[in-house]
């Protein structure tokens, strides 16, 4: 195997059937110059004798020709390896660029949901980082000052907003409105999930009894309504079963045997 990488890196296989030498340079530009062809034939010690001593540290015997198929393998081996590898990077590049797994980044703009402490269930914007644990956030629509809050207490959204870096409130409450965060926030299924759970979160004892029973009630209506449209295409598929196919014989009816 060392040879044939050795073969494949420092030589050229000449062997056509009238080389009877592998020529092995020492530089690139001797390595697709042949230093000698003759026939089979010839004689070596005539061969040996018309070389200078320089081209004949420079041949190697023929019996290396032999692993000219092996040195093919290896160079088709590397090209596969070469595409396979070019083939790799870009789909990883590809995948980076546009296939990213995640889309919603602590970064200028982007809107977040305050999930803890005394402005919970409001929208907030990040205007600044100042570390890895906080960020600077500011909420012109549900009227939060500008301050700072953890990381910990917001979850991101998939809306963001376009303003300077660090910009005023006035800008913020301007590129709030032109992005339409409010309504496309309350069209979010988010959104209504957050509602459906403040009103569930509201009901009293004899509210969530009244759900209760609301809830037999459509059941038993919707099962109904479902054992109908069952028995009803049940029907259907006898009366296709048993009735008889189009231009077939009716079976002649039995005379009535005479005693």
């Amino acid at each position: 195997m060392v040879s044939m990488l050795w073969l494949f890196v420092r030589g050229e296989q000449l062997f056509d059937g009238n080389t009877t030498f592998l020529q092995c340079g020492s530089s690139p530009a001797t390595w697709h110059t042949p230093l000698f062809h003759t026939s089979l034939s010839a004689n070596p010690n005539d061969l040996n004798d018309s070389l200078g001593p320089v081209q004949k540290s420079r041949l190697v015997p023929t019996q290396l020709a032999q692993f000219a198929p092996e040195i093919s393998r290896l160079k088709l081996l590397l090209c596969v390896t070469v595409s396979h590898v070019l083939a790799q990077f870009l789909v990883l590049f590809t995948i980076h660029c546009y296939l990213q797994p995640f889309k919603r980044f602590v970064e200028t703009g982007r809107v977040a949901y305050v999930s803890d402490g005394p402005h919970e269930g409001k929208l907030v914007t990040i205007v600044d980082i100042i570390d890895q644990n906080r960020v600077l956030v500011d909420g012109p629509a549900a009227n939060i000052p500008r301050g700072q809050m953890r990381l910990s207490q917001l979850h991101l959204t998939k809306f963001r907003l376009r303003f300077p870096f660090t910009g005023s409130t006035r800008v913020v409450r301007k590129a709030w409105s032109d992005g339409k965060i409010d309504e496309k926030w309350s069209e979010s299924m988010w959104a209504q999930k957050v509602e459906a759970k403040k009103k569930r979160a509201a009901l009293s004892d004899f509210d969530r009894f009244k759900l209760r029973k609301a809830r037999q009630v459509r059941n038993k209506l919707r099962t109904h309504a479902f054992l109908k449209i069952k028995k009803k295409s049940r029907k259907g598929t006898k009366a296709a079963v048993t009735a008889p196919k189009p231009g077939a014989k009716k079976p002649a009816a039995k005379k009535p045997e005479k005693k």
